[in-house]
């Protein structure tokens, strides 16, 4: 791969974010006022532990998945951590939304079968 096919542009995370929308929360950016954690400056904090599944990570999952092609038989995601689980969830929404289901008018058991079947 070459530096030039590394470059993300606008066009790219307008893309992304496109992609990414219906799936994740927009999550809010705190400013915090000079001084603050003992530094000079304000801060601006992204709150991306607010997401579906507590991390950023959900973005990058959707946008890789949903900008590719992947095969009837899933995909494997070599994390146990965040991304696994964004992978994972990635998945159930897909499948939801495919069939057109309301989360809230299913049992707990049908949610988590419905999740089991998301791999």
């Amino acid at each position: 791969m070459t530096v030039e096919e590394l470059v993300v542009e606008r066009p790219d995370i307008e893309a992304a974010r496109d992609r990414v929308a219906r799936y994740v929360r927009r999550t809010p950016v705190l400013e915090t006022g000079a001084g603050a954690f003992g530094i000079d400056a304000s801060l601006m904090l992204k709150l991306e532990q607010l997401q579906h599944t507590g991390s950023f990570k959900l973005r990058g999952a959707f946008n890789k998945m949903l900008a590719s092609d992947v095969p009837d038989v899933g995909v494997i995601a070599a994390s146990g951590g965040n991304f696994g689980f964004a992978a994972r969830y990635e998945r159930f929404m897909v499948i939801v939304n495919e069939r057109g289901l309301d989360l809230d008018a299913m049992s707990e058991t049908e949610v988590r079968a419905l999740f089991r079947e998301a791999r």
